[in-house]
């Protein structure tokens, strides 16, 4: 079946945003640290406008800090502000080359972006670094799909899987790329499992659309 890049760039978009990383911040001044942990905090409570305060100023007082670089990336994509969050994590990459984190978000902005093969590089360095981490092989799943690379989209969804069966996403982009290769049970299968563990409204909807497709043999 030829490759329709429309059919998935809606479905495979969702890449996953990876959150802060408790114990990596770099000691600085107390009065950093202070914005730093106040952004954290509402990061994680879902305000990112207010979150991006604190961590502005987390930064600007402590300049070495690659967390506070890292956490104000997460605020800017939460905000919608690709270009910017690209530059912060590139900034925690430069001060922590190792920044796992920063290194699979970066590619989620990228790819965001429709900087693909760029998405694709940062994701597989950050799994040179973290091999065993199943949401970075759900995202470089999704970048191999949205290519029109679907058998290495399906290893790496699949991989995903191994590491974490409960992890729903992998499940849906299998679903998604089986469904395009016309292997009707098995994305029928894979699309029945992610509901089964999916709590998203969005994204189950998607899920039901294809799945009912499959079904009228659309």
């Amino acid at each position: 079946m030829p490759y329709h890049p429309r059919l998935l760039a809606s479905a495979l978009v969702a890449l996953l945003v990876l959150g802060s990383l408790m114990g990596c911040a770099r000691a600085g001044a107390a009065q950093a640290q202070q914005h730093l942990e106040a952004g954290r905090s509402l990061l994680d409570e879902g305000k990112p406008e207010q979150a991006l305060r604190e961590l502005e100023q987390a930064v600007r007082l402590d300049k070495g800090s690659a967390e506070a670089q890292y956490l104000l990336g997460n605020a800017l994509v939460r905000c919608g502000e690709l270009d910017r969050a690209a530059s912060a994590y590139e900034a925690a990459l430069r001060l922590d080359p190792e920044h796992v984190s920063a290194r699979s978000n970066l590619g989620v902005v990228r790819y965001r972006q429709g900087q693909t093969e760029a998405a694709i590089r940062e994701f597989q360095q950050a799994l040179q670094l973290q091999p065993d981490d199943a949401d970075i092989h759900y995202n470089l799943g999704g970048a191999y799909a949205q290519l029109g690379q679907l058998e290495q989209a399906i290893a790496e969804f699949e991989q995903a899987m191994r590491l974490d069966p409960n992890l729903a996403q992998p499940y849906l982009g299998l679903g998604l790329v089986y469904k395009l290769q016309g292997r009707k049970a098995e994305a029928i299968q894979a699309l029945q499992r992610y509901l089964e563990l999916s709590t998203d409204p969005e994204w189950r909807a998607q899920a039901e659309v294809a799945l009912r497709e499959i079904q009228e043999g659309s």
